[in-house]
C-alpha cells in the first residue's frame, strides 16, 4: 500500500477504529517506512495533547470540611444563628449598596438646581445694562474709521456742507 494511504490507517489505529487486518498490514509498513513512522509519532502526540485532562479528585480533608458544612442543623440555636447571619450580611451589603446611587442621585439633583438658580440669579444682573442701539454701533464705528473734521474746508452752502450738517447732528 502506498503512504498516502497508510496516513488514513495510522489515524483510524490511533482512534483505536483500525480492523485487525488493516492494524497488520500498518505495523508492518511502519517497520519499512520511516516517514511514516514519524507521521505515526507526530499523530500520537498531537492526540495526547488535544486528550481531556484527567479527572481532578479533591483531598479528602476538602470532602470532609464540605460534609461538615451541608450537615442538617437541628437545633433551634443553629437556626437562628443561621438567620441573624444572613440579616447581618444582607444589611452589610445590601444596605450600603443601594444607598450609593440613591445618594449619587441626589447630590447630582441639588447640585443641578443649585447651579441653575446660581446660573439664573447671576446672569440677570450681569444683563441688566441695555445693548447699544444700532444708531449708537453705527456711529462708534463711523467715528473710528472716518474723521469729519476734513469737511471743515467745505464751503458753505453747498451740498457738501448740508452733509457735515447731518452727520454732525447724528453724532450728537
Amino acid at each position: 500500500m502506498r503512504c498516502k494511504n497508510m496516513k488514513r490507517l495510522i489515524s483510524r489505529y490511533i482512534d483505536g477504529e483500525i480492523e485487525p487486518k488493516n492494524e497488520t498490514i500498518l505495523l508492518e509498513h511502519l517497520e519499512r517506512c520511516g516517514t511514516c513512522g514519524k507521521e505515526k509519532e507526530a499523530m500520537v502526540s498531537l492526540h495526547k495533547m488535544l486528550a481531556p485532562p484527567s479527572q481532578i479528585e479533591p483531598s479528602p480533608q476538602f470532602m470532609a470540611g464540605l460534609n461538615q458544612k451541608m450537615a442538617p442543623r437541628n437545633s433551634f440555636a443553629s437556626y437562628v444563628d443561621l438567620c441573624i447571619d444572613l440579616w447581618v450580611d444582607f444589611f452589610k451589603t445590601s444596605l450600603v449598596d443601594c444607598l450609593k446611587p440613591v445618594s449619587i442621585c441626589i447630590v447630582s439633583l441639588l447640585f443641578f438646581i443649585l447651579s441653575f438658580y446660581l446660573g439664573n440669579h447671576f446672569g440677570t444682573r450681569l444683563t441688566t445694562e441695555q445693548p447699544p442701539s444700532r444708531k449708537q454701533v453705527v456711529l462708534a464705528s463711523f467715528d473710528k474709521t472716518m474723521d469729519i473734521s476734513i469737511f471743515n474746508d467745505v464751503p458753505r452752502n453747498s451740498f457738501a456742507s448740508a452733509y457735515v450738517n447731518v452727520l454732525k447732528e447724528s453724532k450728537k
